[in-house]
């Protein structure tokens, strides 16, 4: 399916676990529809069950995940599998998932061209299959004025996304109490599934919008025009950095992307100080202006978390942050070979030494 609109193909394939020659044919058409993308490049999205039991997967620091080959495949379906990562990497795609999605393998995979547009990876149990389920949050944005702007009314209807399901306020025992209220073997006897399910969903809803607080939607921020072409510039840079293999054209674009950074920087610098000057400039005629630009610096969300750790949510702020410190120093090296430094070390001098240098307390 090509969404117009968005410029991206998204591709969802189902792989027999024994029909070599169907998947074949699969990929001869993945190939055709990959061979005659338009310029300039569409994003591609192709997901699906591809049941390769055999290969397991772990993700990286880009957040695109490597595989190697278990114990237990037969020679038909390394040969698909084979096929299928050259021909993905012939088009720079990249899979996403490393969690297992069915029992302790990774048959569900998702490939894109770019990996940055995934903002949110969560794989959790479905009862309603033997497969997880994989959601992704994304970072596509849709147009306003295409909206309808019936959704923006009061009368608007309930739906799930609405809810912030990560609030830390929420009564979880609460909400269970109420499901256990329902007669649900008697309400769901000689229904067909449809009806049940669609039952169930009103009912879950209906509870959830009265425990679950709504997700906070701030007002409308515009990015001018300035900032919008170095954040495109950012990303088609960080995107061919990822694809080039030559290791002194990597560093020019990583010295382009720090210099892109610093240009981003400065840009906020001097959008906030514009921004400040006005208001400095036009409170004597009208004070609202310094009390609506107060009130915006407080509206601001600067809440960090909740963080995902080993399928649990925390919320605790001092939590986080030794999170946050233990994944920043897990970046640097221990030192291996420690040495007591002692006075002595200082005073004995060589040939050769620097000790005309002083440095006091005051100059560290």
């Amino acid at each position: 399916m090509y969404i117009e609109k968005i410029n991206t193909i998204n591709i969802v394939i189902y792989r027999p676990p024994t029909k070599q020659t169907l998947f074949k044919i699969i990929l001869n058409k993945v190939k055709q529809l990959l061979e005659g993308m338009s310029t300039p490049e569409t994003v591609v999205i192709i997901s699906g069950d591809f049941n390769f039991p055999f290969v397991e997967w772990t993700r990286g620091a880009q957040n695109g995940c490597t595989w190697k080959v278990k114990s237990g495949c037969s020679r038909d379906e390394m040969e698909q599998f084979v096929k299928l990562i050259e021909l993905f990497d012939k088009h720079n795609l990249i899979q996403a998932i490393e969690e297992p999605t069915r029992e302790k393998n990774t048959l569900d995979l998702i490939f894109t061209n770019d990996i940055e547009i995934f903002i949110n990876i969560d794989v959790s149990k479905s009862s309603l299959s033997d497969h997880d389920i994989i959601e992704i949050t994304t970072n596509y944005k849709m147009n306003n004025k295409e909206i309808n702007h019936e959704t923006n009314t009061k009368n608007e209807e309930p739906d799930f996304r609405q809810l912030n399901f990560h609030n830390e306020n929420v009564i979880w025992s609460n909400i269970n109490n109420e499901i256990n209220k329902y007669p649900w073997y008697e309400l769901f006897k000689n229904e067909n599934t449809e009806n049940c399910t669609m039952f169930i969903i009103s009912v879950l809803l209906t509870i959830c919008m009265k425990f679950i607080p709504r997700k906070y939607i701030g007002g409308k921020s515009k990015i001018p025009r300035e900032r919008k072409i170095l954040l495109n510039r950012m990303k088609m840079l960080k995107r061919t950095k990822h694809r080039t293999q030559n290791k002194k054209k990597r560093e020019k674009i990583s010295e382009k992307i720090k210099e892109t950074e610093y240009m981003l920087i400065n840009h906020r610098k001097e959008e906030r100080r514009d921004t400040e000057k006005n208001v400095l400039e036009n409170m004597k005629k009208n004070p609202k202006v310094l009390f609506d630009y107060i009130k915006k610096q407080n509206n601001r969300d600067t809440k960090i978390g909740p963080f995902k750790i080993n399928n649990e949510y925390e919320y605790d702020p001092k939590e986080i942050c030794k999170i946050l410190v233990g994944e920043y120093n897990s970046q640097y090296s221990k030192m291996k070979n420690k040495e007591n430094v002692s006075k002595e070390l200082f005073s004995h001098i060589e040939d050769g030494d620097l000790t005309d240098i002083d440095i006091t307390e005051k100059d560290i």
